[in-house]
């Protein structure tokens, strides 16, 4: 699920903010069902004028892993990555 607010007019006019979220589930290693976390992920940002946008984005919000894979034996796991952070400018056509 994920949510975004943009800003038309007053002093945050071309500014937007977004969360989003999603349950990761359940997976099972044999008979044993191992929980995972559920990931949220927020962004914002300011569209500077019609081609160009700034835009920071916070992945993982609550720095969980999270168990991507479990190989038979239940010997290695892997994990997801952790919570990230990141600035980004974009160029609209």
């Amino acid at each position: 699920m994920l949510g975004k607010v943009t800003f038309k007019q007053g002093v945050l006019r071309n500014a937007f903010i977004g969360l989003g979220g999603y349950e990761t589930g359940r997976k099972y290693d044999g008979n044993y069902i191992v929980l995972t976390p559920n990931i949220y992920k927020m962004f914002a940002g300011y569209s500077i004028n019609k081609w160009w946008s700034l835009q920071f984005n916070w992945d993982n919000m609550t720095n969980d892993r999270t168990i991507s894979e479990i190989y038979s034996g239940g010997s290695m796991v892997e994990v997801g990555p952790a919570g990230e952070m990141s600035l980004s400018t974009r160029f609209h056509w």
